[in-house]
């Protein structure tokens, strides 16, 4: 597999984790809220046994029992990339899309962490682009 479907994949389910999260707190939201009794309304069906905020309980276990599963996965890839990334002789090169590619770093916060300029950073990312597409992982 090349670097690049690996540093896709990782952005992919970054993202991914990031939603799951949004949703995780919808859930347990919902499940702090007790719906009141209805006034002016019969009821004609029978008591179900079950809480009303029961679902929304077990959709968040679910959900973290999923995100937990996720960063696992999340983590075995950034060190498949990582791994690879220290196997090139331009460690400036595979810094910067560790920063970038992995971290998540924005060009500001590489180019202090590096100390280079933006054109260099620039340079080095659009290089960085055609090993990506040559080097497995």
């Amino acid at each position: 597999m090349k670097l690049k479907l690996v540093l896709d994949e990782i952005k992919d389910l970054s993202n991914k984790i990031h939603q799951d999260r949004g949703l995780l707190k919808f859930y347990k939201r919902q499940a702090d809220v007790i719906p009141g009794p209805i006034y002016g309304e019969k009821i004609y069906t029978q008591p179900s046994g079950k809480a009303p905020f029961e679902k929304w309980v077990i959709k968040a276990l679910d959900k973290e029992k999923e995100i937990k599963e996720e960063e696992d996965t999340l983590a075995d890839l950034k060190l498949k990339a990582t791994n690879a990334l220290e196997k090139l002789e331009n460690k400036d090169m595979a810094l910067a899309i560790m920063y970038r590619h992995i971290s998540f770093m924005t060009y500001d916060e590489i180019m202090s962490a590096m100390y280079v300029s933006r054109s260099s950073l620039y340079r080095l990312l659009n290089e960085a682009e055609e090993v990506m597409k040559s080097l497995d992982v």
